[in-house]
């Protein structure tokens, strides 16, 4: 029943979303990217919002299978169906073939999910149905809406932080060396996301089922190798920081102090996703609701402060300050959960 209430419920969110992003789309070029003549760009990408929904919905189905090797094979295709398409539409298309690239790409990322999700289920002998969908009501209450609601949080908060950037002298030049930059620390979290993902069912029943000693413990192994596995790519990432500025043209040289401040926000931000999971396998996604508004007032704060006088660099310093401080919210209330012990019911 949940396998097929996902992929509905985020279609039909991701729906409305992209709706209202094609109606406010003038005011978002305007305020958010300061430039109105993007209006039909950004309607453009409206789709994307709906094919990434679905995507990810499709991959948390297969999570939740414990279907680990198939999840690895799709979003590495996803992942590279996306990129080629984002390439071939740029070099043919510039920005609009870019964005068009974009959604062939994730449409065919959505379309590989969607065959493995069939797979899956049809190898583990299960039927998908809504009929009963009332009787999830409580879970959708206790975990689906807050976890929506917390993931909701993300992308407004950087939309905004961005926004605050886009708005200052040549802001266009400066966003571009940002997100420059910022694919490293996207490719740094990517190996400690999947072990991240594929821990989580394993927290769940230790969560349900062992002693707090048992489950704490796998806790601290994930963090360790969250860490470490992110070092390993941030250290020659920093290293070969001049080099690989230089690849996205001689005008990114100037951005290598700032994806040296996001790799080691990236370092941070894995060893958090990974102490994070135990308020995911705990579901207390209310709490981990309110601490993502604890990041989110830090980082526009700080952006705030530190955008107008350091540009890209100010965004790279407060996402790295930001994240510092949810990682020390987030241990604080793991730690202070690690004092209870015995059998507990977990999200169902």
């Amino acid at each position: 029943r949940v396998a097929a209430m996902a992929p509905v419920g985020a279609g039909l969110l991701a729906t409305l979303g992209a709706l209202m992003v094609m109606i406010i789309a003038p005011w978002l070029a305007e305020v958010g990217l300061n430039n109105v003549a993007l209006t039909p760009v950004l309607r453009l990408a409206a789709p994307l919002l709906i094919l990434g929904a679905l995507q990810d919905a499709n991959q948390g189905v297969l999570a939740g299978l414990e279907s680990f090797r198939a999840l690895a094979r799709v979003t590495a295709l996803a992942g590279s169906s996306l990129a080629i398409g984002m390439v071939a539409g740029a070099t043919l298309g510039g920005l609009q073939g870019c964005i068009l690239g974009m959604i062939l790409g994730m449409g065919t990322g959505y379309a590989l999910t969607a065959l493995a999700v069939r797979a899956e289920i049809e190898r583990l002998g299960l039927s998908p149905h809504l009929s009963g969908w009332r009787s999830e009501v409580p879970s959708l209450w206790r975990f689906a809406l807050p976890a929506m609601l917390a993931g909701g949080v993300v992308l407004p908060v950087n939309w905004l932080a961005g926004s605050l950037l886009m708005h200052q002298p040549s802001g266009d030049e400066k966003m571009g060396l940002f997100h420059a930059a910022n694919q490293l620390r996207v490719m740094i979290m990517y190996v400690p996301g999947l072990v991240a993902t594929a821990g989580l069912p394993v927290l769940t029943h230790l969560w349900s089922h062992t002693t707090g000693g048992e489950y704490f413990r796998v806790i601290r192994l994930k963090v360790v190798i969250g860490f470490l596995t992110s070092v390993m790519l941030a250290i020659p990432a920093m290293l070969a920081a001049p080099w690989i500025m230089k690849g996205f043209g001689a005008e990114f040289a100037e951005g290598v102090p700032v994806l040296r401040v996001l790799a080691c926000a990236a370092v941070i931000t894995a060893t958090l996703n990974m102490i994070g999971q135990a308020l995911v396998s705990e579901g207390r996604m209310w709490t981990g609701l309110l601490l993502n508004f604890i990041w989110a007032t830090v980082l526009i704060g700080l952006c705030w402060l530190w955008i107008p006088g350091h540009g890209a660099l100010g965004l790279a310093w407060a996402n790295l300050a930001a994240f510092g401080v949810h990682l020390v919210t987030v241990s604080l209330y793991v730690l202070h959960r690690s004092r209870e012990t015995g059998p507990r019911q977990g999200p169902s």
